[in-house]
């Protein structure tokens, strides 16, 4: 393919828009690795703790040699810590996120999952098992080195299941599952957004209700231990307009359960909120009209941050609203935080924002008012300039050295 090509491509990635900058970026670290031509940012999943940085690459996704190479990188340094590959299997399947504990790496796939355990190496993990699963879960969540929470929130087709939130409590030593949990979800219709409504932290399990920021708490036996809104983040018409669509949504659940009760005859006889066009119509007047909860994230260990969409965003930038859950009051608001790269670039945050509007498993980690994100480009290479500039000195860089991989270090602005 032609220089131009990547180019183009680069330059579709960060597009323009007016912004705020809540963040700056004060250093970088980087380890070769190697890497495919023919990878997609899909097949890269990536994870952290406190001290490293977890890096999985899966190749060969759409065949039936499927790897996926694991790295493990100091946060501070950058140095490997070990490079891995974990498998190297003839079979097809898609990963869907990645769970680690103090001793174990968990792999979420289609309907399965499987877990590794520390090898005879130093610094390396062994296939161990793999768990057959009924549903199939979108993410997992470490409660503690003992315990993972699998857990989906989707609108199935009435044929194939009921909708709402399905959660998993898995027993890690003895890979047994100790307690499951469904409940019905009042914005199951928006589940095919990028989204991201639950976390875990200090062992509690809180889900958050997109339209309206209704909290719920649950501890580690899936029981429901309270529930609150969360005031101050929807204005007075929002709430209002917020909680008429959330009721019209509930239409969705309503449909599923006449299906089941086989009373499809009336009123519901031609709903047509499952077919592709339905669903897609409805994400597109949620995010044209309407402000709602995208993601919700750990920040410390009594702190969570909560990313608001709203129509004037127009997809590029994200309220961020920042909740102690133990004192329930709001911390900070940090209004139209950036998500995309700049036209003209005059410093390094320009062309490497931290995007909150990242999928799962590849959303930045933070660690109170340091937040650790990834690239394929060097940033060493900066220099001010307009965007086509700016990327034709990485392009020029990955046709020389190949890619490397870079965590870079932000502070958040006081």
């Amino acid at each position: 393919m032609s220089n131009n090509f990547f180019l183009l491509l680069l330059l579709s990635i960060f597009p323009n828009v007016t912004y705020s900058q809540y963040s700056r970026l004060v250093d970088t670290v980087s380890t070769q690795i190697s890497y495919s031509k023919n990878l997609r940012m899909s097949d890269v999943h990536v994870t952290a703790n406190e001290s490293n940085y977890y890096l999985f690459i899966q190749t060969n996704k759409l065949s039936t040699n499927n790897k996926i190479i694991s790295y493990q990188l100091d946060i501070k340094t950058g140095r490997n810590l070990h490079i891995d590959t974990l498998l190297d299997i003839p079979m097809y399947f898609v990963l869907r996120d990645i769970g680690i504990q103090k001793n174990r790496i968990y792999l979420f796939t289609d309907d399965e999952y499987l877990y590794f355990e520390p090898g005879n190496s130093k610094n390396t993990f062994q296939y161990v098992n793999r768990i057959d699963s009924v549903l199939r879960y979108e993410y997992c969540e470490k409660i503690n080195d003992s315990l993972l929470l699998a857990y989906l929130i989707y609108n199935f087709h009435p044929a194939d299941g009921k909708s709402g939130l399905f959660m998993q409590v898995i027993n890690t030593n003895n890979q047994k599952v100790l307690s499951k949990h469904f409940e019905k979800y009042s914005s199951v219709a928006l589940s095919s957004l990028n989204k991201r409504w639950l976390t875990v932290l200090d062992e509690k399990i809180y889900v958050i209700s997109p339209l309206t920021g209704n909290l719920r708490e649950y501890n580690k036996e899936l029981q429901l231990l309270n529930e609150h809104v969360i005031n101050g983040m929807f204005n007075k018409t929002e709430v209002i307009t917020n909680k008429t669509y959330e009721n019209y949504l509930q239409e969705f659940i309503e449909y599923n359960d006449a299906v089941y009760n086989n009373d499809t005859i009336g009123k519901y006889s031609n709903n047509n909120l499952f077919s592709k066009e339905g669903i897609q119509n409805i994400l597109d007047t949620t995010e044209k009209n309407f402000a709602f909860i995208k993601k919700i994230f750990n920040i410390n260990t009594s702190v969570i941050g909560i990313c608001i969409s709203r129509p004037t965003h127009n997809k590029e930038q994200l309220d961020l609203y920042t909740y102690n859950i133990k004192k329930r009051e709001l911390v900070s608001v940090y209004k139209n935080w950036n998500c995309i790269s700049q036209k003209n670039i005059m410093e390094l945050e320009d062309f490497y924002p931290i995007d909150l509007r990242l999928q799962h498993s590849r959303f930045p980690n933070f660690q109170d008012d340091t937040v650790y994100t990834y690239t394929w480009l060097n940033p060493k290479l900066f220099t001010s300039g307009n965007k086509m500039d700016v990327s034709s000195i990485y392009l020029n860089d990955i046709k020389k050295n190949g890619y490397q991989f870079y965590i870079l270090k932000h502070k958040i602005k006081k």
